[in-house]
């Protein structure tokens, strides 16, 4: 059987090369064959994990989450089990194997990142995604200010049909967001600010 590089399966789709990498693994033949290619390992920004520990704290911990559902994992409301990762799994695909067993109230915003730029578990992590960003459009992950926000802009437009509720929500944040971008400055604002807008354009 032939094999598809994840490069041209990202061609293909359209999709970023870790989801391709992802759906190369779960989307198998029967005799249950799969490929992998080697993804870039996740950077750690120890600044940007210090500056949103103190509100991630009291939003996980220090109240009841809003929502029920915060206290399941991604697992556990998809009713579906993943097998465990090959030993050769990269970084990322084996981070997303262990975020899909938390509770999603006690995911952090780099973990919500990761979820949401690789489209894994987007419909059950969404709400929790946007409690955060209403809270601060420019939420950091590990990367830089306004990255959990630009992982959520970047989902396919048809990760929102079935949910208006959260797509007027992610409009009034892109909203906000918008107003905000001249607190932004790097190679990332130009990308961040084309984003808002294509979005609120749509």
């Amino acid at each position: 059987m032939n094999r598809v590089s994840i490069s041209d399966r990202s061609q293909a789709t359209g999709l970023p090369a870790e989801t391709a990498e992802l759906n190369a693994l779960y989307c198998r033949d029967p005799r249950g064959s799969s490929g992998l290619t080697e993804a870039r390992t996740a950077h750690v920004s120890a600044d940007n994990r210090a500056q949103n520990a103190e509100a991630l704290e009291l939003d996980t911990v220090g109240r009841m989450p809003a929502n029920p559902s915060d206290q399941q994992s991604v697992e556990q409301i998809e009713g579906e089990a993943w097998p465990e990762p090959a030993s050769d799994a990269t970084y990322v695909i084996r981070r997303v194997h262990q975020l899909r067993r938390v509770p999603v109230g006690e995911l952090s915003i780099e973990d919500l990142r990761i979820m949401m730029s690789q489209s894994v578990g987007t419909v059950a992590i969404l709400p929790r995604v946007l409690d955060l960003l209403e809270e601060n459009p420019l939420s950091a992950g590990d990367f830089y200010p306004g990255d959990l926000l630009i992982a959520t802009l970047r989902l396919r437009r048809d990760h929102w049909s079935d949910h208006v509720g959260l797509l007027d929500r992610a409009r009034h944040v892109a909203q906000r967001a918008d107003a905000m971008t001249n607190q932004l400055n790097g190679a990332q604002a130009p990308e961040f600010r084309r984003l808002v807008g294509e979005f609120l354009s749509n």
